[in-house]
């Protein structure tokens, strides 16, 4: 048995691993082996298939294809040491391969059965250009934000959502620095957005209240609580009830945590309390006794 070793280059970094005989699968979905977070990479774009000495690239109907070699590939090709294919802006390329013994091979697979994350992250974060277009100046046109509609799915392909299943796996077991690593960055770009008057588009406004909070559980840090309330401000509309759900928990482990800031938020929302729906409206009222708990 082989153990094959794989070079990434992306544009900020450079890294290795070794691939284990059998399936590793490639794209931004949180179950793929390798998880590439880019808006130019399909949820499962592409597979390499290790079989004795040989390697199998194989597109699995990616929008944007595979390049091998400078050329978009038609079809599953076999690979050897040197061929270089590109998924993304993500450089791959086969740089050897060593023999190893059984009982070394029974470690690795026995690690990475016991891991605690059986994937590989690539740090390919969009350019702060793409992140921009999540946003849109408060009181502009009405008409929705741009959407990018890779697969036609229409959905927003913003940074949050490709990477929240690795976020989410992170958070499930107990890593918060690294789920807060993950989504740290981005959060706060748009808290700075919100307070600019800038709002969100409302899918990743919901996106960023979940995250933000579920962070500020899991790490009792009220960092993440004041961004959750500052991009809802903005919005000039209550948070999601599980969000206020988890800050009553987070609120009661940090008496007073940003009470000017939630102050400030139920003021907002009940000037405008006419113009709410009633579930808005018992959203609303789930936030004044957050409010009051804020200030025990």
């Amino acid at each position: 048995m082989s153990l094959y070793r794989l070079r990434i280059e992306t544009p900020d970094a450079t890294q290795e691993l070794d691939l284990l005989e059998g399936t590793t699968l490639i794209g931004r979905s949180g179950d793929c082996t390798l998880i590439l977070d880019h808006p130019l990479v399909s949820r499962h774009h592409a597979m390499l298939q290790i079989d004795g000495a040989r390697i199998q690239l194989r597109d699995l109907g990616s929008r944007n294809g595979c390049l091998l070699n400078g050329k978009r590939m038609s079809s599953p090709a076999d690979l050897g040491v040197a061929d270089r294919f590109r998924i993304g802006v993500a450089d791959f390329e086969i740089v050897g391969t060593r023999r190893a013994s059984n009982l070394e091979l029974r470690s690795e697979l026995r690690r990475a059965q016991t891991a605690a994350m059986e994937t590989v992250y690539v740090d390919v974060e969009p350019a702060r250009s793409e992140a921009t277009t999540l946003v849109k100046p408060q009181g502009s046109s009405s008409a929705p934000a741009p959407r990018n509609t890779e697969e036609g799915s229409g959905r927003t392909g913003d940074y949050l959502e490709v990477v929240g299943p690795v976020a989410e796996k992170a958070l499930a077991l107990g890593r918060s620095e690294e789920a807060a690593r993950l989504l740290g960055g981005h959060l706060e770009r748009l808290a700075e957005a919100a307070q600019r008057g800038q709002r969100a588009v409302p899918e990743v406004a919901n996106l960023a209240a979940e995250f933000a909070t579920r962070l500020a559980e899991s790490t009792v840090d009220p960092k993440w609580i004041g961004i959750a309330l500052q991009v809802f401000i903005a919005e000039r509309r209550p948070l999601p009830l599980d969000a206020i759900d988890r800050l009553y928990g987070v609120m009661r482990r940090l008496p007073g945590a940003h009470r000017p800031l939630l102050d400030e938020y139920v003021r907002v929302l009940q000037a405008r309390k006419d113009a709410l729906s009633p579930a808005e409206r018992f959203a609303l009222q789930r936030l004044e006794g957050l409010a009051r708990v804020a200030a025990l």
